[in-house]
């Protein structure tokens, strides 16, 4: 059958709907004004490349051996494995996660974390020396009025903790924004853990962690107001010691 144009240009007499061929040609060209709203695009995407990529960037810090070993501390507690989820009090929604291993001697791997301590010297976001003190001001940092501190421990084979110690300490520097990655990637290679999964979600970490055997749940809370940079300084002011952690309310 024959296909004929009617005086409307985008209608047809016939069994198919066709659009003459001009106004197909014009379409599929582009005019300078896509043009120019692509070049756009890829100008704002060049401007904002560095900072992209500042926000992926570890930052990496290595302590020397002599202070490494200075601080070394070998806790009485049995080998264990702590989660700790920073969750906020406003949205109730996971915004960071860190490990602690208690093994040959008791570390912090706070991947992209911004707590520190002169006596707590660090490797790649991986905290030596956690003594009781340390432990203590480690979740009084975090718990806050915006903030508080979930901790779920697990007590595990000697070999099993001295495994998950060299897992932090070959990991590397983290991140930003990739402290539940690491956190995940790091437990789903520790025997016992392959069930927690890689994923970015400090609070996707701390439901798979709570559904494993023999984890025992502290909640610590805190009304200290947000802004702890004044925290800090002082922490770093206070000489070592061995204080109890802060008083907590046990979760199941």
């Amino acid at each position: 059958m024959a296909t004929t144009w009617h005086k409307m240009p985008d209608r047809l007499v016939g069994a198919r709907r066709l659009r003459p061929p001009e106004r197909v040609a014009a379409r599929a060209a582009p005019t300078m004004a896509s043009r120019m709203i692509v070049m756009l695009r890829l100008f704002l995407l060049v401007l904002a490349l560095p900072a992209i990529l500042a926000a992926c960037t570890a930052e990496p810090v290595w302590a020397p051996d002599e202070a490494v070993a200075r601080a070394t501390y070998r806790s009485p507690e049995p080998p264990s494995i702590t989660l700790f989820t920073m969750v906020s009090n406003r949205s109730d929604a996971g915004a960071h996660s860190a490990l602690m291993i208690n093994a040959s001697q008791r570390v912090i791997f706070d991947p992209a974390g911004s707590w520190w301590h002169r006596t707590a010297p660090e490797r790649n976001d991986l905290h030596y020396g956690i003594t009781p003190l340390m432990l203590e001001f480690y979740v009084d940092y975090h718990a806050r009025e915006t903030y508080h501190v979930v901790m779920q421990t697990r007590q595990v084979a000697p070999d099993v903790a001295e495994h998950a110690l060299r897992l932090v300490a070959d990991n590397g520097a983290v991140g930003k924004a990739m402290c539940g990655r690491s956190v995940s990637s790091v437990l789903r290679q520790v025997p016992g853990f392959e069930s927690i999964p890689v994923t970015f979600n400090p609070k996707g970490i701390m439901r798979a962690f709570s559904r494993l055997d023999g984890v025992e749940t502290r909640k610590i809370r805190d009304d200290d107001p947000d802004d702890h940079g004044l925290l800090l300084q002082e922490q770093n002011l206070e000489a070592p010691a061995y204080p109890t952690l802060p008083s907590a309310a046990s979760s199941g």
